[in-house]
């Protein structure tokens, strides 16, 4: 947190660093016509447009248009997300920068569609992959608040010298081979070894034929480990009044941090990054 009080400490200093990523090599392109040339805007770091004259901000398009707090806050809220090992609740986050929880939740959403759209190369080497449920199978609970929809969550892990170094996970309406093979071909080098917890559960002994390097087990203490990691976490970090559609972004806040937490100081850079990217496909 030094680090970055020392690197930002002004909201100047903020607009610069955005400029630099949004703007980068002076690359300027008109949201509204196209155009390539410019001039400087009336707020700092804005450029306005020499054939329309529309007036860009430098946070416009961005996660941080329309702030109702700091940019240098936002950079810490997302420092925070990016490097914590454990991940921060809305509730404590705005305990910490005196904003309401509600304020702080949903630029955490923002925040975690970011997270969603970097995306991670595929698994390689050891790769164990399983479907858990989400709801608990006695009284039709979910784990994490009360809802009736019996839905799965795919993992899939790869494992170096015996610890988890990335994951990625997905929500998935059924335990089924079809839905599987669909998940190695998406997120799983071919060149890995893949082990297959089934759980018991029957037909996945085709996918034997099809991947030379895939063998199947009822349990995988690996998988089981994550997914009781994830579980503790998702429970502090969820609350019962939102639905099963924000469920996703959590995973991917989850998967972000787990696949990356050997060099969490760069996670804040990656981030950034993103949003940039982001906003340059969308225009």
């Amino acid at each position: 947190m030094d680090s970055l009080n020392k690197r930002f400490q002004s909201e100047e200093d903020c607009y610069a660093y955005l400029a630099a990523i949004k703007w980068k090599g002076n690359q300027y392109i008109c949201r509204k016509c196209g155009n390539t040339t410019f001039h400087k805007g009336r707020s700092p770091y804005s450029r306005r447009c020499n054939r329309c004259k529309y007036d860009e901000s430098v946070t416009a398009g961005t996660i941080f248009h329309r702030l109702k707090f700091s940019i240098p806050t936002a950079f810490h809220i997302i420092h925070h997300m990016a490097t914590s090992s454990e991940g921060n609740t809305s509730v404590e986050l705005s305990q910490q920068f005196g904003i309401t929880q509600a304020t702080c939740l949903k630029f955490k959403w923002r925040v975690q569609s970011i997270m969603s759209a970097i995306i991670p190369r595929k698994l390689q080497g050891d790769v164990g992959i399983g479907f858990f449920n989400i709801y608990n199978e006695n009284d039709r609970f979910f784990y994490l608040r009360r809802i009736e929809d019996k839905r799965r969550i795919f993992l899939a892990v790869e494992v170096k010298n015996g610890k988890i170094v990335k994951a990625i996970s997905q929500i998935v309406d059924d335990m089924k081979p079809d839905i599987a093979r669909e998940m190695i071909e998406e997120y799983v080098s071919p060149k890995a070894h893949i082990t297959i917890a089934s759980g018991g559960v029957r037909g996945f002994k085709k996918l034997e034929k099809e991947y030379r390097s895939l063998s199947i087990v009822y349990r995988w203490g690996h998988l089981d480990r994550h997914f009781a990691d994830f579980k503790k976490w998702i429970e502090d970090e969820f609350n019962q009044r939102y639905s099963i559609k924000h469920l996703p972004s959590y995973l991917d806040e989850y998967n972000f941090r787990v696949s990356r937490r050997r060099n969490p100081q760069r996670n804040f850079d990656i981030l950034m990054r993103a949003a940039m990217k982001r906003l340059n496909k969308s225009t």
